[in-house]
């Protein structure tokens, strides 16, 4: 029997399901490699022995945690032997605390934002475990830093002092390191090495979209506050069919970036109508950044993804280099115009 982890300080904190969340969190990603047609059986009878109380329990003290340990089995089964093989207790749990509209499949803000450091669940173990573990990690180290960025051209329209020091550089080095993962340990599975990409895919007959970083809501949080009305009406149709993959603080932060714009500009509304000023400067390396960000985003996905010009990307649409290679060409005709006009 695995053993029973527990905070002192919070006991629900890190395993808001008891001996379900202790199972998802340790012994999941074993069974998975060993013996992985155990696992409905496993997880329906962990599922069956949550009494009201601890379900109660869990939806007040950390319920997005909780959904996520039945999301994060459900795929286990789901990519390993199918997902007609995952267990009706498994979506009843998954009724109970999915918010309606949400989408209930692990989404990529699950998997970088509720996953926890401290405590966190992984498909794979051993050496491709750890690659696994520094893949989500990098993912929210990016995240942080877009956080702070999106923090700092708002101060810029606004005609603030910026709010955080921080080297945008930064995440063009994060991607890089990316792209240095052992390929075999992200793409493609082998009997003798299981990548964990697999995990990450659409789910076969859910009718959902997989856990892509396509769905990030910060980059586009980020790139409205900059370009405004320069977006193509086909960027906008874009995010607005993502929407119900973000968090409902990823769809409050897209709205409220479009409001905000609408009220007081963007970036480049501001940089163009200072074009000698510290902010034009600013805007200029910021777009610098995207751009890089943009092309080792490409250069990395086409390393890592064997097959990449061709293979279905994770969201479960078109293959992951074509879209890159869409954003990256978006990016470019925007940064031209803005050079030139601030050259004008």
């Amino acid at each position: 029997m695995w053993r029973t982890y527990r905070t002192p300080e919070d006991p629900l904190k890190w395993r808001p399901l008891g001996k379900y969340s202790d199972f998802v969190a340790e012994r999941l990603k074993i069974v998975l490699k060993q013996s992985p047609r155990l696992l409905p059986e496993i997880t329906q009878k962990l599922a069956m022995s949550l009494g009201r109380k601890e379900i109660a329990a869990a939806q007040k003290a950390n319920w997005p945690l909780a959904l996520f340990d039945v999301k994060f089995a459900t795929a286990a089964i789901a990519h390993s032997i199918g997902y007609d093989k995952v267990p009706p207790e498994l979506h009843s749990l998954n009724a109970k605390f999915c918010p309606a509209g949400e989408p209930p499949v692990l989404t990529y803000n699950d998997l970088v934002f509720v996953n926890p450091q401290e405590d966190m669940r992984l498909f794979t173990s051993g050496e491709i475990g750890k690659t696994e573990r520094f893949f989500f990690v990098s993912h929210l180290k990016c995240e942080n830093i877009l956080a702070q960025m999106i923090d700092n051209v708002w101060c810029d329209i606004r005609g603030r002092e910026l709010a955080h020091k921080v080297s945008s550089r930064s995440i063009v080095g994060i991607v890089m390191a990316l792209g240095k993962m052992p390929d075999r340990h992200f793409d493609t599975p082998t009997p003798d090495s299981p990548g964990f990409r697999r995990y990450l895919h659409v789910i076969p007959g859910s009718g959902y979209q997989g856990p892509s970083g396509a769905y990030t809501y910060r980059v586009p949080s980020l790139e409205i506050a900059m370009w405004g009305d320069w977006l193509p009406r086909s960027y906008q149709e874009l995010v607005n069919g993502k929407m119900r993959y973000f968090p409902e603080e990823g769809r409050a932060e897209i709205g409220q970036a479009r409001t905000r714009v609408a009220d007081h500009g963007s970036f480049k509304d501001v940089a163009l109508a200072s074009k000698d000023s510290p902010v034009a400067q600013r805007l200029l390396r910021l777009v610098e950044t995207m751009e890089d960000f943009r092309n080792v985003h490409l250069t990395t996905t086409i390393k890592q993804i064997k097959d990449a010009e061709k293979a279905t990307g994770t969201s479960g649409q078109q293959n992951a280099a074509q879209y890159l290679r869409e954003r990256v060409a978006e990016m470019t005709q925007l940064s031209t115009r803005l050079r030139e006009q601030l050259a004008a």
